[in-house]
């Protein structure tokens, strides 16, 4: 662009300058809205998608450049993120990393540890800051987890995120032109140990195993739970109805389903012709021995099956 940075500034100056001129670049605007739409809405956005949002990124309305708040919101509600008959595309969606499915369980079910926040006190954390917390905040003490999930937050081997914005991993995907990044992710491994991972939090009773606070006393407490007693709940109040042990597993499937995958599991199978996934899913559970299955062990399958699905891997 013929820019140049005055000779004779401090070092401080010379960055301030040369991000200065980053910004004031035409393609800064497409490309910082490409990868937003991306992490946020759809692997493969359309020009149209990009124009739109870089628009926002070039004037919010009130004059201003560069607006992230603007521009968040203009993705998310632009047509090509909520338009529902897009959902059916080749191309659209994205398959969410590792970290942000495990995530979306704990957030979902309510998932803490029995360690209080406030047991920081006894290694000189201020009480000032531990009163910022809500009431009943509890610690979170997980260890790396690049071997579990291929991803550990916070530590992405490069600023450029654990994938490239552009990977395509072959096959049909390369031949339709499209990318996936966050396949990059997913190699043979990768995708056993991250089902795993889930497994372990969704059916252990002891909880997903973390790191020791140094002077704990409770081997557990420190251990992250899920909450699934609301849906423990609505399957014992479904038999007490007088519904079959498959009536009530397909009510709390049709609820777990709402709450991770926006309905998309029934609305993609539930006029399918069987067997399907939807009804293999009911079919299992409802097989389950009942002279040794419990509520809760109905539940944690209905849980795992559909946390394993394609359904709940990608975003649609």
């Amino acid at each position: 662009m013929g820019s140049a940075i005055p000779s004779g500034l401090a070092g401080q100056a010379d960055l301030d300058a040369a991000l200065d001129i980053i910004f004031a670049h035409p393609n800064v605007a497409p490309f910082i809205s490409r990868q937003l739409i991306q992490r946020l809405v759809t692997s493969n956005p359309s020009r149209g998608y990009v124009y739109r949002v870089a628009q926002k990124f070039e004037n919010n309305g009130s004059g201003t450049r560069g607006n992230l708040k603007a521009v968040i919101k203009a993705i998310l509600l632009d047509p090509e993120a909520r338009d529902l008959q897009l959902v059916q595309q080749v191309g659209y969606g994205k398959q969410k990393e590792p970290i942000v499915r495990y995530i979306q369980l704990l957030r979902a079910f309510d998932g803490k540890s029995a360690l209080p926040l406030s047991a920081l006190s006894a290694y000189g954390y201020p009480e000032g800051q531990l009163d910022n917390f809500p009431t009943g905040t509890t610690l979170y003490r997980y260890p790396n987890t690049d071997d579990a999930l291929g991803q550990t937050p916070q530590n992405a081997p490069t600023v450029f995120n654990w994938f490239l914005p552009g990977f395509n991993p072959g096959g049909e995907l390369a031949a339709a032109g499209l990318v996936a990044p966050e396949l990059q992710l997913s190699t043979e491994t990768g995708v056993i140990r991250t089902a795993n991972y889930a497994n372990t939090i969704i059916q252990n009773n002891d909880g997903q195993n973390v790191n020791r606070l140094v002077g704990s006393t409770d081997a557990l407490e420190e251990n992250v739970k899920l909450d699934r007693s609301t849906y423990e709940q609505l399957y014992d109040a479904r038999i007490t109805a007088g519904d079959s042990v498959a009536q009530a597993a397909t009510v709390v499937l049709d609820q777990l389903d709402l709450l991770l995958t926006a309905g998309n599991f029934k609305a993609s199978y539930a006029a399918a012709a069987t067997p399907n996934p939807r009804s293999i899913v009911i079919n299992t559970v409802a097989s389950l021995d009942p002279a040794t299955t419990t509520t809760a062990a109905r539940v944690k399958e209905l849980l795992y099956l559909l946390a394993t699905s394609p359904e709940y891997v990608n975003q649609k």
